[in-house]
């Protein structure tokens, strides 16, 4: 009988250190990781010059003042004096931008970027790879400074690594 508690105490102690290191890392975990991480929730930011502006067409201006955020008052060839409409002013402050009149610019956040699925997963020991789509999710008015960007769908890698708690993000390259 003595003999067999250290067996069984070993036996235990391997089941529960199994236990506690998932090896497996499907695509859906790889998805629920890669969203969380540090790397893949920062927002996105847009920055626009108010006041007079040189050149109306690099800020989509037109498109802003056709959806009622801006004001366009009309200087000369490309150039005019932009202003904040009350429905601009309000979607920015609601959005948790800035509205900087000393400096005459705005920064606001106009959207954040979604994993819509995980294509493939490559393990390696305890490193591992992610292929993934990835859009960015525009709110209003990120929409109407981004048009270029609604719905496409775009490719990244995420590089894991697997750690006595389990997988972790190491880093993403969104480029792929």
């Amino acid at each position: 009988m003595n003999v067999l508690r250290p067996v069984a105490a070993l036996i235990v102690a391997l089941i529960v250190c199994c236990a506690g290191c998932q090896r497996d890392l499907t695509r859906s975990d790889a998805k629920a990781l890669i969203a969380k991480s540090e790397q893949f929730t920062k927002q996105h930011d847009d920055y626009f010059p108010i006041g007079h502006v040189y050149s109306l067409i690099q800020h989509r201006y037109e498109e802003m003042q056709k959806a009622g955020y801006v004001k366009i008052t009309r200087l000369g060839i490309g150039e005019g004096r932009v202003v904040l409409t009350s429905k601009g002013s309000d979607t920015v402050r609601q959005l948790g931008g800035i509205i900087n009149s000393d400096l005459n610019y705005v920064s606001v956040p106009s959207g954040a970027q979604e994993v819509v699925a995980v294509t493939g997963v490559s393990i390696d020991g305890k490193a591992a790879v992610a292929d993934f789509d990835w859009r960015w999710n525009f709110n209003e008015l990120g929409a109407v400074l981004n048009p270029l960007d609604v719905g496409i769908l775009r490719h990244g890698r995420a590089f894991l690594r697997l750690y006595d708690d389990g997988w972790r993000v190491v880093s993403i390259d969104f480029s792929k």
